[in-house]
């Protein structure tokens, strides 16, 4: 009989069943309001995830032998070169302030290359 009242059970039942119904509706407009601190939130937990994920990287590299010999002479030489390619020389140290400066505009005014 429909004036009989249904078990809590059923009840409960009832407004799961209806939540669910509703769920997508709830979360497209969630989705729609807070569109912005959704993507700030991911992005917050991607960049801690990349960080953690090269900090073990770099601790698995530290643990090679001679890894770590590899890597300083790689930086040496690299400074060794810049140095001479780029300071010794007026000229040199013209272009590569003409390259910082055309960098630092580009990422001012957004300009693509």
């Amino acid at each position: 009989p429909a004036d009989k009242p249904l078990p809590q059970w059923q009840q409960t039942g009832s407004n799961f069943s209806a939540f669910l119904e509703q769920l997508p509706k709830y979360l497209g407009r969630f989705s729609t309001e807070y569109q912005l601190p959704i993507i700030c939130f991911a992005t917050i937990i991607a960049a801690t995830v990349a960080v953690k994920l090269i900090l073990a990287v770099l601790d698995v590299i530290n643990e090679i032998p001679q890894a770590n010999l590899v890597f300083e002479l790689t930086g040496i030489g690299y400074f060794i070169w810049f140095v001479f390619r780029y300071l010794f020389k007026a000229s040199t140290r013209q272009e590569l302030v003409a390259q910082i400066s055309f960098i630092q505009k580009e990422i001012v005014e957004g300009q693509d290359s």
